[in-house]
């Protein structure tokens, strides 16, 4: 069969998504939804590649984004602010996806691929293994009786109990003014940990792009009529993503984070959805991904193929970058916010 690599437009051509929604290796991330808040967030170029047959019929599909930046350089990237996106192709095909980009994207620093590793699965010839990530999957296929029973005895269990002890309630976002009740506990929590907060555009795209799917779900924890925790969670066909979540200093001992994450694993589960996914954690975050261990949540390698060689770590551990994080500690959160909006274009 000879199949060609072909560039499509995914928000224009019905047959992307047709083939996303019928593939079982398919992710939110694939989906044309991610492409254009992307594109519209960023502005980046979106760079959608399918294997088509001479009848026009898709038989694999790689997406791409196209990021040129004064700060960062010239890169591929599969895909921005995702936390995987492996090519659904056959891996003999890779070679074609490749020489297209060296073809049309000739002057790029270097081509990112990031995978969730799974059996059977090698890099594509030429590129270069980084391997810095986990992500965590609980699996929801069994009662929620039998859930809560898997989970860490006082780590969990017991915290959820105390949390339930309290006048906190359940609100699932239904506008805008509840997705700034979301924005502004993310912003407290990046603060405290010296980061800049991603754009309020970013998640403002994602909730009018895929909230009219029912992709998207933001749930809040209320005391006495203020959010003081949320989630903001990403839905596509069996799997809840729990994309970001950020909870008030002040009710940490109030248990507010561990109601709303089981509050979430409960959405889950009456949705229907087989599995709910922690989200990436940094390998050297050992805090986190015990934290989410105690959930049960089993971790999955997570990889990024680089070509044709990683870029330098150095930038992340850089002087430069521990006086900004310093900084970050005590400016204000509008200032935060605005440099997050002038960073993250770069980032991804």
């Amino acid at each position: 069969m000879n199949l060609i690599v072909t560039p499509i437009d995914p928000t224009e051509d019905p047959r992307w998504d047709a083939f996303v929604m019928s593939h079982p290796e398919a992710t939110v991330y694939h989906h044309s939804s991610w492409a254009k808040v992307i594109r519209t967030t960023y502005g980046h170029e979106i760079v959608y590649l399918a294997l088509e047959d001479d009848e026009n019929r898709i038989w694999g599909i790689a997406p791409f984004i196209f990021i040129k930046s004064c700060l960062t350089g010239k890169r591929i990237v599969s895909l921005p602010f995702a936390a995987h996106c492996n090519p659904i192709l056959p891996i003999d095909k890779f070679e074609n996806i490749l020489y297209f980009l060296l073809e049309h994207y000739a002057d790029v620093d270097y081509i990112e691929l990031k995978v969730v590793e799974k059996e059977g699965i090698k890099p594509p010839n030429g590129f270069v293994k980084r391997s810095d990530f986990v992500t965590h999957i609980l699996n929801l296929e069994q009662s929620l009786e039998e859930l809560f029973v898997s989970f860490h005895s006082t780590s969990v269990r017991q915290r959820i109990r105390k949390g339930e002890k309290k006048k906190l309630s359940l609100k699932l976002g239904e506008n805008e003014d509840d997705l700034r009740q979301f924005y502004q506990l993310h912003s407290i929590v990046r603060k405290k940990h010296g980061l800049p907060p991603h754009p309020y555009t970013f998640f403002a795209q994602i909730w009018h792009t895929l909230r009219p799917q029912k992709m998207v779900s933001v749930p809040l924890i209320m005391c006495d009529n203020q959010a003081v925790s949320a989630a903001f969670i990403l839905k596509f066909k069996d799997t809840f993503y729990f994309e970001q979540s950020a909870t008030d200093p002040n009710y940490l001992k109030d248990c507010a984070n561990q109601i709303m994450i089981w509050e979430s694993i409960k959405l889950a589960h009456a949705d229907g959805a087989s599995y709910f996914d922690f989200g990436r954690s940094a390998l050297i975050n050992r805090p986190l991904i015990e934290f989410k261990e105690r959930w049960n949540a089993k971790g999955v390698a997570l990889s990024s193929y680089y070509y044709p060689e990683c870029p330098s770590r150095d930038k992340e551990t850089s002087p430069g970058r521990k006086v900004l994080s310093r900084i970050n500690h005590i400016l204000p959160i509008s200032m935060l916010q605005l440099q997050g909006r002038l960073l993250y274009p770069h980032l991804g």
